[in-house]
């Protein structure tokens, strides 16, 4: 079991979503300028309820590369 959790900051866009093996579990953004250390944490946990895991499941993290 390979869980990944992609995170995405580089926009307005704030967003996070859960991988295993390829297949996407769960995923949640909020549209939030320069602001998203205010909603990432609570996004995380969101989705991670949501895909029944918890923070000790994820294996890898992804960061997008962007401007930010």
């Amino acid at each position: 079991m390979s869980v990944l959790l992609s995170l995405e900051t580089s926009t307005q866009m704030c967003s996070v979503a859960l991988h295993k093996e390829g297949n996407l579990l769960s995923y949640s953004s909020f549209m939030m300028e320069k602001s998203h250390s205010k909603v990432i944490l609570p996004l995380i946990d969101n989705i991670l309820k949501d895909a029944s895991l918890s923070k000790t499941d994820i294996q890898a993290v992804a960061v997008a590369k962007g401007p930010g």
